[in-house]
C-alpha cells in the first residue's frame, strides 16, 4: 500500500464532531482527525437551496477501515445524510504511513 486515506465528512454540530472523532480513536479506526471552523454549506434538499454553517472534520485513515468508519457515522451522526467521502493519498511521509499502520495493528 503507497499511502492512506483522507476522509471528509460535515456535520451540524462541533460537539458531535469531536465525540465521534473520540470514538473512532478509541477504537483504533483513525490515527488522527482535524476539525476545521465553521463553513458555510450550500445545498439542495428537498427542493429547496439550503444554507448552513457546518464542521468539516479531516480523519486520516488506513483504507481497510473506511467502511467501518463511515457505517459508524452514519449510525451516530444525526444527519440524514452524511457526506462521508474517501481520498487516497498517492505519496506519503513514510514514517507517517508507518504510525498509521501501527496504530491499526496495535487496535485489532
Amino acid at each position: 500500500m503507497s499511502g492512506y486515506l483522507e476522509i471528509h465528512w460535515t456535520t451540524q454540530l462541533k460537539e458531535d464532531a469531536v465525540n465521534i472523532v473520540h470514538d473512532l480513536l478509541d477504537a483504533g479506526l483513525i490515527g488522527c482527525a482535524q476539525i476545521l471552523p465553521p463553513i458555510e454549506s450550500i445545498y439542495l434538499w428537498k427542493g429547496a437551496v439550503v444554507t448552513d454553517q457546518e464542521v468539516k472534520v479531516l480523519l486520516k485513515a488506513l483504507p481497510e477501515n473506511f467502511s467501518s468508519i463511515c457505517d459508524y457515522i452514519c449510525k451516530i451522526g444525526k444527519e440524514d445524510v452524511p457526506e462521508v467521502s474517501a481520498f487516497a493519498t498517492v505519496a506519503c511521509n513514510p514514517e507517517y504511513l508507518s504510525w498509521l499502520q501501527e496504530l491499526s495493528r496495535n487496535s485489532r
